[in-house]
């Protein structure tokens, strides 16, 4: 497994893909990453990304880049999804999630993600980028995937509205 904090220093998961390629490595190794999901609290639920790729839903987020703070790649991602800034400090941590994804190219990532929430008093005005299609409220899981984080979302909500 290449840990690109050590050896690849500066190089996005791309960039090490082709190194490895270029020096005669299979460039599907595992490669550990670390990315971001934020959560969209508002009264109604979960603002949840329509991704373009897929047709389902996810949280925003995505790679946090090369000598990026975790919190400084939410704050990123989330402005270049949703056009949303949001101030680091109403960011609410909520936990970090190992996982792997195996892309549709062969390409494995072992992944530290960062979640986190922020909370809007009503829906906002959002802007989607390239990568989403639209976005819907999400009251309840509904889906397997990510449904600890949801639930963690969705009770953080309740609380706030009691």
């Amino acid at each position: 497994m290449a840990d690109r904090r050590n050896y690849f220093k500066g190089l996005d998961v791309l960039g090490i893909r082709n190194w490895l390629y270029c020096c005669g490595f299979d460039r599907h190794m595992p490669i550990e990453a670390y990315s971001t999901e934020v959560a969209i609290l508002v009264p109604e639920g979960i603002l949840m990304q329509v991704r373009s790729w897929e047709n389902r839903l996810g949280f925003w987020g995505g790679e946090v880049q090369p000598d990026e703070l975790p919190l400084v790649g939410a704050q990123r991602e989330l402005f270049e999804e949703t056009n949303l800034w949001v101030e680091m400090d109403e960011f609410e941590y909520v936990e970090t999630y190992k996982h792997s994804h195996t892309y549709p190219s062969g390409d494995v990532c072992l992944y530290t993600t960062y979640r986190y929430i922020v909370r809007y008093p009503v829906v906002p005005k959002i802007e989607l980028d390239y990568e989403s299609k639209g976005y819907e409220v999400l009251k309840y899981a509904i889906f397997k995937d990510h449904v600890d984080f949801i639930e963690i979302a969705l009770s953080r909500l309740k609380e706030s509205q009691i």
